[in-house]
């Protein structure tokens, strides 16, 4: 098993073994579709890299296109970049900015065409090369320096540089830009303003014309990636194309093919090759050459030398977030699109910020909330929210719409409000309750809550009807109450507090104390479908309020309660002590689909209430606690201990739809139990960690360190799909692991947030016989995603790829497609099964998956021309299928010149279906109406269509009785003489209900559709072929089914 970090923020990444994209054929039976491009993961590496990933080495046909058997033509995929924290299996997907070019006007030195801000790095473009400047992070102060701390925040970001030389290049060569982008740079460089630069224009493309004879070179922006692409002409010699590196220690080329270029800062490497010929982008093996030790090209394998070659690859780094002031936050909310919500407070000037509605620190520290997109590449928004003195924000929420919910304290007289319920500062401190709008934009509502003492917002959650849910703790006599089931301050320093406020923000719903005569406090709810909220906190009252406790009394000095309120809020349904003889304090709480309650804390206590633990004992001074109440709130369905000999704090808990618990917080144990880490040791003074308990709360899935070498904390974490989560904390480290960076370095002074995904993977094994740079390509059986990839470099054919757990028994697995090195050999599925329809199902995880797969037959090529015009069709494909029983075996894709090729096994015969499009008639070959009349082919053979434009059926089917659109259902077309042509099935692109068929226009053709329980009916209406109306293409035919 494998676990993924996937994102952070400082962030962390990982990736699974995954490097070439491919696809599968997605067919209905006699109705095949080309596949759509799928994406690509890159192999994980056991340090920090920078990733140059070379995605393709292209051979574009201008002319003659190909594809292979069983493989559908692809866009350029695109890959993800892999960071390892410090050990195999894990993943790092961070936020990054665009890619910009921009003209030297003497910003840069002398001999620079262009420079290049790219994510986590920078580049400058000269006629002999591209420079790197590779960030190591920011230097650390001396700690005798008479600058004081201040001065940390001026201090320069060192950086090592290294240089990709072009080896035998044209010194002639033109550079020049294309694309312009938005938007203007300007330049004030120190006080001469003779070197002030002004409204510098960007692009979003170079290009080296002529780099090598024949030979051009784009470099390029992709979705905030830098690419470049060697654009081999044909007849030109890709050999020429060698790059020598300066600045680095020598060069490498990984198990999985990538070319390692280590640097003193890290790793440069660019990923494997991916090598492909035509429009229909059919595979050609090839791989790194290391010709010397700083000097490497590409070894290509056979391919049609007239057509160019391309060479793609991706360049990216690592990124905190974070300014030269202290921050701290973590991830409280993902959304339906996997997009993460992070919030903290920041005392910096220059925290991150994207489309802000408060775009500087009003004062001392501001509270910020900032979205992160799903795949962890960019900030959708991030912005300050403050007045002049202290705000935090401590918790987040989202509602279905995307609006967003921030609760937290101020101390600022001026905090922005909108539209609030409470426009003044009650006392010292106030909690806040704000929302703000689905861009980010602007606030919705914005309100002080609290007396005239201190209060403090702690945790807010949403319900389905978008009415915000507000806990924290007040030590005012005057907090705010509406409709409470406990009417006034109970006693002590502090009590908790419960508060619901109405959709528009106007006005508290309910607000109500809770808590006894000495301390108590409430930092974290959470709230059902029904609406009723849960609260979790720790009171050191004795007389805390109970109501059908599973304990009635305090343990020990400061015990953990938990509560849940009616949706009306006016009474407790249960509230219970849970606590031991010592200390226990209370973390965060969370909410199961059918009310249980999920509790996680930390004890000092030896009598920790447990129940069926996976660990019986407390460890250590402090361990975190994990704990699962029943829906009535009676009983402990489970309650473990989780920490090692020193101390270790839960703070954030989560739960998926299948009843796994995930947890978060912060460990100072060397001996912390761990399951699959993907980080195995604390890698300083404490570390954050995550863990996963199963549903039955009995053992531990996953459990892993988390952090640098300085200190670092998990505060929040959020299930996702797939088992994947995210971890939201902050960290002091300045060797977080990160990747792909829009913030390269630790940003200054004591902390920084972060946060991370993690996967949870997989792995499938075997051998490939004679695959020795072939390839496995692995498919989800539940809905035909590529799930992973692999190349194969070992001579013996070993080969394994990382995947979430999935098992055929219960609807999921995966099929295996082996793509060959060349094409003397064909492609199979596992176990030489034809297509992804039939193929195998293998459980993740498994070994033995071992295939060999059959020599190439002959090749299967031809034409597709329009027949009116005799104009070359680009595009279309070209369906092969077994004549002896239809069973789909691939297809061949055409390109600029019409020409398909595919090659076939030549011992079996095959029928050939083409579809040119919308335009034109599907047809078999050669001018059959249809498979059983089709003329049976064997390889080698020569196969021209010539397709006539279309003549459109379409209508809508209906339920009589109720009209509604049923969704599904076939239409099925015959001539006249009952011969069957083609047919049709609603909701299939069309919209709702609707059908298409393309045939022969000016035919007659009668129609029928059957489906479900419904009697099947001709067209119009009639009970029969017989009886049937004949019409003449075009024609609209509409059926209402009984």
């Amino acid at each position: 098993m494998g676990r993924n970090l996937e994102s952070s923020v400082v962030v962390h990444k990982g990736a699974t073994h995954r490097a070439r994209p491919l696809t599968r054929p997605r067919t209905r039976p006699g109705h095949p579709a080309p596949p759509a491009p799928p994406t690509s993961a890159s192999r994980p590496e056991p340090k920090r890299r920078l990733y140059l990933v070379v995605l393709v080495v292209a051979l574009i046909v201008f002319g003659l296109t190909t594809a292979p058997v069983s493989r559908a033509p692809s866009a350029r995929p695109t890959t993800e970049p892999a960071l390892s924290p410090g050990s195999p299996g894990a993943s790092d997907l961070l936020a990054k900015l665009p890619a910009r070019f921009e003209a030297n006007v003497g910003q840069a030195p002398d001999g620079v065409a262009y420079t290049l801000k790219a994510t986590g790095y920078v580049a400058s473009l000269s006629p002999d090369a591209i420079r790197f400047g590779l960030p190591e992070g920011q230097v650390a102060q001396d700690p005798h320096s008479h600058d004081g701390p201040e001065k940390s925040a001026a201090s320069t970001a060192r950086r090592a540089v290294v240089s990709m030389r072009f080896i035998g290049a044209n010194p002639d060569l033109v550079i020049e830009a294309a694309d312009p982008q938005e938007g203007i740079s300007n330049y004030f460089l120190g006080n001469d303003p003779t070197r002030w630069h002004t409204n510098v224009g960007g692009f979003s493309k170079v290009y080296y014309r002529d780099l090598y004879p024949g030979i051009d070179m784009v470099i390029y922006d992709d979705s905030g990636q830098a690419r470049y692409d060697f654009i081999v002409a044909p007849g030109a010699d890709p050999s020429r194309i060698a790059f020598e590196f300066e600045g680095a220690n020598g060069l490498s080329v990984s198990d999985s093919g990538d070319l390692v270029v280590p640097s003193p800062y890290g790793d440069l490497t660019h990923k494997t090759p991916f090598t492909y010929q035509g429009d229909s982008r059919r595979e050609v093996a090839s791989r790194f050459e290391i010709r010397d030790g700083a000097t490497a090209g590409f070894g290509i394998g056979a391919y049609d030398n007239t057509r160019p070659l391309v060479i793609d690859p991706v360049l990216t780094y690592s990124s905190y977030l974070g300014g030269s002031g202290g921050d701290g936050g973590s991830v409280g909310a993902i959304d339906t699109d996997g997009a993460a919500y992070a919030k903290g407070t920041t005392k910096s000037a220059n925290f991150p910020t994207a489309s802000p509605f408060q775009g500087s620190n009003a004062g001392d520290a501001d509270a910020f909330v900032t979205k992160i997109n799903a795949a962890g590449s960019a900030l959708v928004y991030s912005s300050y929210l403050g007045g002049a003195d202290y705000d935090n924000g401590s918790d987040i929420a989202i509602d279905g719409d995307g609006n967003v919910y921030l609760a937290g304290i101020t101390s600022s007289t001026d905090f922005p409000t909108a539209s609030p319920f409470q426009a003044t500062n009650g006392g010292a401190t106030d909690a806040f309750i704000a929302k703000m709008n689905a861009s980010g934009s602007a606030l919705v509502y914005s309100s002080y809550l609290g007396g005239t003492a201190g209060d403090s917002g702690r945790s807010i959650a949403v319900d389905l009807s978008d009415t915000a849910y507000i806990a924290g703790t007040t030590s005012s006599t005057t907090f705010p109450t509406a409709s409470p089931f406990q009417a006034t301050f109970g006693g002590g320093f502090s009590d908790a507090f419960v508060a619901k406020v109405n959709a528009t923000g106007s006005a508290l719903v309910y607000s109500s104390y809770l808590g006894g005569s000495s301390d108590d406090s409430g930092p974290s709810i959470a709230v059902d479908s029904t609406g009723s909220s849960y609260l979790l906190g720790d009171t050191s009252s004795t007389d805390f309020p109970t109501v059908s406790p599973f304990q009635a009394t305090n343990g020990g000095a400061t015990d953990a309660f938990v509560a849940k309120m009616n949706a009306a809020g006016s009474a407790l349904v249960y509230s219970s002590y849970l606590g031991g003889d010592e200390i226990d304090l209370a973390g965060a709480i969370a909410v199961d689909l059918t009310g249980n309650a999920y509790l996680t804390g930390s004890t000092q206590s030896s009598d920790f209430p447990t129940s069926s633990p996976f660990q019986g004992a407390v460890a250590g001074d402090y361990d975190a606690f994990v704990t699962k109440v029943n829906t009535a709130g009676s009983t402990l369905l489970f309650s473990s201990y989780l920490g090692g000999t020193l101390d270790d704090f839960g703070a954030g808990i989560d739960v998926d739809s299948a009843g796994t618990a995930y947890l978060t917080g912060q460990t100072i144990s060397s001996d912390f139990p761990t399951v699959s880490p993907f980080q195995g040791a604390n890698a300083g003074w404490n570390d954050a960690y995550i863990a996963k308990v199963n549903a039955a709360g009995s053992a531990l899935v996953l459990s892993s360190y988390l952090g640098g070498s300085d200190e670092d904390a998990g505060l929040a974490i959020v299930a996702g799909p797939g088992g994947a989560a995210h971890i939201g904390g902050e960290t002091g480290s300045s060797d977080f692991p990160t990747a792909s960076p829009f913030q390269p370095s630790f940003g200054g002074s004591w902390n920084d947030a972060f946060v991370t995904k993690v996967t949870d993977n997989a792995a499938i094994s075997g051998t490939f016989t004679g695959g020795m740079w072939g390839s496995v390509s692995v498919y989800s059986k539940a809905d035909g995603s590529l799930a992973s990839y692999f190349l194969i470099t070992d001579p013996s054919g070993a080969w394994s790829a990382e995947v979430p757990a999935s098992s055929c028994g219960s609807g999921g697995g995966y099929a295996l497609l082996f793509l060959p090195p060349d094409s003397s050999l064909q492609s199979k599925w596992y176990n030489l099964k034809d297509n992804y329809l039939v193929a195998d199902c293998v459980d993740a995880p498994s070994s033995g998956n071992d295939m060999t797969i059959p020599s190439a037959g002959g090749v299967v090529s031809g034409y597709v021309k329009d027949a009116s015009t005799a104009a070359d069709i680009s595009g279309a494909n070209v369906y092969a299928f077994k004549s002896s029983d239809g069973t789909y075996v691939g297809y061949g894709q055409t390109g600029s010149d019409g020409r398909y090729e595919m090659r076939l096994s030549s011992s079996d015969t095959y029928k050939l279906l083409v579809h040119a499009g919308p335009s034109y008639v599907n047809q078999w070959y050669s001018g059959a109406a249809n498979f059983t009349e089709a003329t049976a082919q064997a390889p080698p053979v020569t196969a021209n269509f010539s397709v006539a434009s279309a003549g459109v059926i379409d209508g809508y089917v209906k339920d009589g009785a109720t009209a509604a659109d049923l969704n599904g259902y076939p239409v099925y077309a015959f001539t006249t003489t009952g011969t069957f042509v083609a047919y049709g099935v609603t909701d299939r692109g069309y919209g709702q209900g609707r059908y298409r068929i393309q045939v022969n226009p000016g035919q007659s053709y009668k129609l029928k559709s059957t489906g479900g329980s419904y009697t099947t009916q001709w067209y119009s209406g009639a009970s029969s072929f017989s009886s049937s109306t004949d019409n003449v293409a075009p024609f609209t035919a509409n059926f209402s089914l009984s």
